[in-house]
């Protein structure tokens, strides 16, 4: 493993730029969590600041790697804890990206969506109103199909964003190492999809430990997708998993393990086709779920697929989560799921 110098540091951001910095007892956790509603979080020990407002002010923390800085993410303050040790004010945060405003921001009337309205063109709105201007969006040109005013009057628009995005086969809301709030569109996870590698050579910044757990009760391998309203036909698509690679197929299992899925809304059938498909290919990422360590690699943001070369485990892997302390000599941990794809 190649020596490398390994700093870390803070910044305040107002208004989208550069505020300040901020001095810390100890350097920030990072953690990400795919599945999560709020995917990335921060924890920190900083001395006070008299000039920033932790109300409206947020943190930018760094990874410095051999002189070179990487963003880790904008985070918003969500608890704070202020104590005071040998005369000196120290905030314990714990910060949010920001997803927080959206989870936060809660509609206060009836929210309506007229019928051909552009997913993209809603879901955009929705973010305006919750304070999020940057955004990155994937092209779609899915328009809703009935008026929309599904939502009763106190829910999130986080909720109702992520609504939407399922709609459309898109992945929940989530915001990048740039703070970015990103409208991804699903992907079939693949070889040709992974953008990072681990390969256990001595160049490598992998660690040797690692472990595994498999359980493949139950799970399905014909999946039957049902929508249904009051507003439109019926609609009904079925995916099967036949792949002779898989594990859970129904040739491998030799039986049908049929499970159906309601759907409320859906922007077509050709939507619900690719989204039961959808299932069928998650549920074909195998259940064995993976725990290794490298060295800290600030490149890794959500829904990173990866090539692991492991002296014991090989493959290609979907990243449901990772965590670590930007300190030089601490470990990066990383949980992932292997990929069973033909």
């Amino acid at each position: 493993m190649s020596k490398r110098v390994i700093a870390s540091k803070m910044d305040i951001i107002r208004n989208g730029v550069r505020f300040g910095g901020l001095e810390y007892s100890e350097p920030p956790s990072i953690s990400c969590s795919g599945d999560a509603e709020i995917c990335m979080s921060l924890r920190c020990t900083v001395k006070k600041h008299p000039d920033m407002d932790v109300t409206t002010d947020l943190i930018r923390p760094y990874a410095v790697i051999d002189g070179v800085e990487y963003a880790l993410g904008d985070y918003s303050v969500g608890t704070l804890k202020e104590q005071t040790k040998d005369n000196v004010q120290w905030w314990e945060i714990e910060g949010y990206d920001l997803a927080l405003f959206c989870k936060q921001s809660l509609i206060e009337t009836p929210y309506y969506i007229a019928v051909g309205t552009l997913y993209i063109d809603a879901i955009s709105a929705l973010l305006i109103d919750a304070g999020i201007t940057r955004v990155i969006a994937d092209s779609n040109e899915d328009t809703l199909t009935t008026d929309r005013e599904d939502w009763e009057v106190g829910e999130s628009r986080l909720t109702i964003i992520n609504d939407l995005l399922a709609e459309i086969n898109f992945y929940p809301l989530y915001f990048d190492l740039n703070g970015v709030a990103r409208l991804a569109k699903k992907v079939e996870i693949s070889a040709s999809s992974a953008s990072i590698s681990y390969k256990g050579d001595k160049m490598s910044i992998l660690y040797p430990e690692c472990s595994s757990e498999l359980d493949i009760f139950d799970t399905p391998n014909v999946f039957i997708a049902i929508m249904s309203n009051s507003e439109q036909a019926a609609m009904t698509a079925t995916s099967e998993n036949n792949s002779p690679s898989s594990a859970l197929s129904i040739m491998r299992r030799q039986r049908r393990i049929p499970r159906v899925f309601k759907v409320n809304n859906i922007a077509s059938q050709s939507a619900l086709q690719e989204y039961v498909d959808n299932l069928r290919n998650d549920s074909m990422l195998s259940t064995e779920t993976v725990e290794f360590y490298t060295a800290i690699n600030p490149i890794h943001s959500v829904h990173d697929v990866l090539v692991l070369q492991h002296p014991d485990i090989e493959g290609i892997f979907y990243e449901t989560g990772w965590s670590m302390s930007v300190k030089a000599g601490e470990k990066m941990t990383h949980r992932v799921k292997r990929v069973m794809y033909v």
